[in-house]
């Protein structure tokens, strides 16, 4: 069992090799506009980190919902946005998947670089039997208030999940909103 986990650990760490090059991080201003450039926005869109990370007090909070092709990834954000309305929407506010992002006070993004996936990863036990079989790409998520006039990225972060559409993942990047969801009312 610990060779599992080790092997387990070497395929998902950030610094794993992926096509044969180590994964060198982006500086801030290169993954800001990769971002852009992934949302479909003008490069000259207005976005930096934003210094209070705090979500706005609206309520409902208009959520836009950014994934890519990915939709199985969308529906997933969409039955947890609504596990939430029902379950915790009415203490700490309710959350609205809008359709546009214009209509957004908060973007949820959330990428895989599909381009930079492993090659199949195979965990065999001693006598030979497969016991686990798949492939990992970059993911990057983000938690980004719309302003007026620029975009200000609360949250940031990036590992490795499932290369298949398949299997849901980014329960990091649902877990923060939530998380700042509680929080935005103790800053009152």
């Amino acid at each position: 069992m610990k060779h599992i986990l080790m092997v387990l650990m070497l395929v998902i760490s950030p610094t794993s090799v992926t096509s044969g090059q180590i994964l060198e991080p982006l500086s801030i201003e290169a993954e800001l506009n990769q971002l852009l450039k992934r949302m479909n926005l003008p490069s000259s869109t207005p976005i930096k980190v934003a210094k209070v990370r705090l979500l706005p007090e609206t309520s409902p909070l208009r959520v836009y919902i950014i994934t890519g092709r990915d939709i199985k990834a969308r529906n997933h954000f969409i039955r947890w946005i609504d596990r939430w309305n029902q379950k915790d929407g009415v203490k700490h506010g309710m959350v609205e998947v809008v359709p546009e992002l214009s209509q957004a006070d908060v973007i949820l993004a959330r990428f895989v670089d599909k381009d930079k996936a492993t090659p199949e990863a195979k965990i065999t036990t001693p006598p030979g039997t497969l016991i686990y079989q798949d492939s990992y790409a970059p993911l990057y998520g983000y938690i980004i208030v719309r302003k007026d006039d620029e975009l200000e990225v609360l949250t940031r972060h990036s590992g490795f999940t499932y290369a298949r559409e398949d299997k849901p993942s980014d329960f990091l990047l649902r877990e923060k909103l939530f998380k700042m969801m509680k929080a935005r009312h103790k800053h009152k």
